[in-house]
């Protein structure tokens, strides 16, 4: 699923307040991926239904590789599922 790549580079900039250099390699050139990615709870076997999922927004370093991940409900680019509403409330 396809999101709003500046609304994410918007979040990023109010709330990365740390250095934004790679943990990894020390490089500072990141890329944005523009699409919500998701996981399930893992089970120890085949894929079962009702799994909760988190959808995330990946931030991978142009050098080294390493990703950061940011829950994408939380940078307000996808919408909250409605089957999490219904559990929680």
């Amino acid at each position: 699923m396809e999101v709003d790549r500046e609304k994410v580079v918007a979040w990023l900039k109010e709330k990365w307040k740390v250095p934004t250099v790679c943990p990894v390699c020390g490089h500072n050139n990141w890329n944005i991926l523009a699409q919500a990615w998701e996981a399930r709870e893992y089970h120890g076997g085949p894929m079962m239904a009702r799994t909760k999922l988190l959808p995330f927004v990946s931030v991978m370093c142009n050098f080294c590789g390493h990703t950061l991940l940011f829950n994408a409900i939380a940078l307000d680019v996808v919408e909250r599922p409605q089957e999490a509403e219904d559990e929680d409330g």
